[in-house]
C-alpha cells in the first residue's frame, strides 16, 4: 500500500547578466503523489495507472533594463539613468490528475490539472534618476537632480485550469525529461531537466 505514495520536491534558482538585461528567477515545490489506479505491465510496455499529485508551488522572476540617456532641451539637459522592471510572483497549490506510458527507458506521459492561487502578483515599474544640467556663462552647472518614478500593476487569473504533457529518458535513478504546460489562460511554458527518484 505505501508504494501508491511518492513524495518528492523540487527547486531551482538562476540569475543571468547580458548588458542591458539582468534577469532572475526561482521556483521551490514539495508534492504529494496517490497512485489511484496502480500500473499495469502490458507486453512490451507499462502503463503507469493513474495518479493524483498536489502540493506547493512558489515561482518568482524579475527582468531590469538599465540605460543611461541625455533628455536634451536647449539650455537645460537631464541625464538619467533609466531602468524598467518587471517581476512576478506566483505562489499557488496545484491538483493534478496524470497518467502515463514507459516503453523500456522512454516514457511519456500527460495529464489535467487546476491551480489553486495563494499569492500572486505581477508588476511593472520605469524609474528615471540623474543629474540636470544648465549653461551659465558658457559653462555647463548641475543645478540639481530629479527622480521619475511611474509603477504598474498587471491583473492576474484566479483559477487557471492547464494541461501538460511530457517525455522522460530514464536511467537508473535518474530522469531526464522535457515538460510542457498549455494553460487555459493563455499562458505555455516548457522546461527540462534531470530528476532523481531515491
Amino acid at each position: 500500500f505505501a508504494r501508491r505514495f511518492v513524495v518528492f520536491a523540487n527547486g531551482m534558482a538562476m540569475t543571468r547578466q547580458r548588458d542591458p538585461f539582468t534577469a532572475s528567477s526561482t521556483n521551490l515545490g514539495a508534492h504529494l503523489q496517490i497512485r489511484l489506479v496502480k500500473p499495469r505491465s502490458l507486453v512490451t510496455a507499462e502503463w503507469g495507472g493513474i495518479a493524483l499529485t498536489s502540493g506547493y508551488e512558489r515561482a518568482t522572476y524579475e527582468m531590469t533594463l538599465s540605460q543611461t540617456t541625455t533628455l536634451d532641451a536647449g539650455e537645460v539637459s537631464w541625464e538619467p539613468a533609466g531602468s524598467y522592471t518587471i517581476s512576478s510572483i506566483s505562489e499557488a497549490v496545484p491538483i493534478e490528475l496524470s497518467t502515463s506510458l514507459r516503453v523500456l527507458f522512454f516514457g511519456l506521459y500527460g495529464g489535467a490539472a487546476l491551480d489553486i492561487p495563494l499569492q500572486t502578483s505581477a508588476d511593472a515599474a520605469v524609474e528615471l534618476d540623474g543629474d540636470i544640467y544648465t549653461r551659465i556663462d558658457g559653462s555647463r552647472v548641475n543645478v540639481g537632480r530629479a527622480t521619475v518614478r511611474v509603477d504598474s500593476s498587471v491583473p492576474t487569473e484566479d483559477w487557471v485550469t492547464r494541461f501538460f504533457t511530457g517525455v522522460q529518458f530514464k536511467l537508473a535513478v535518474a530522469h531526464a525529461y522535457t515538460h510542457l504546460n498549455v494553460g487555459t489562460d493563455k499562458s505555455v511554458g516548457l522546461h527540462m531537466g534531470v530528476r532523481v527518484g531515491l
